[in-house]
């Protein structure tokens, strides 16, 4: 299993507007093959993170490209710009 995290930094935002958004986003992942899970985290100081999760290295890097064309085409006061990104191999997990 491979995960992929991302946070982001974005112009301005509710907690209902970033749920919408972690919805649409996670739609848009569950298309890709070898999809498990996709979660989006807000840190309440303004840092929202998503969390995804592929069967394997190619839905991962299927799933790099969604997200970066996903988050272009958010509305502009609700653009989110990734900050940071990281991709892992899961070691370990229990309840999916």
């Amino acid at each position: 299993m491979h995960a992929i995290i991302r946070r982001y930094r974005f112009n301005s935002c509710d907690s209902d507007r970033l749920r919408d958004a972690g919805e649409r986003f996670g739609a848009a992942l569950s298309r890709v093959g070898g999809f498990i899970a996709a979660v989006t985290l807000d840190e309440r100081g303004g840092t929202p993170f998503t969390l995804a999760l592929f069967e394997d290295q190619a839905g991962l890097t299927a799933a790099e490209n969604i997200a970066l064309q996903w988050s272009a085409t958010e509305p502009e006061t609700f653009r989110l710009e990734p900050v940071s990104l990281s991709t892992a191999e899961v070691v370990a997990q229990k309840g999916l």
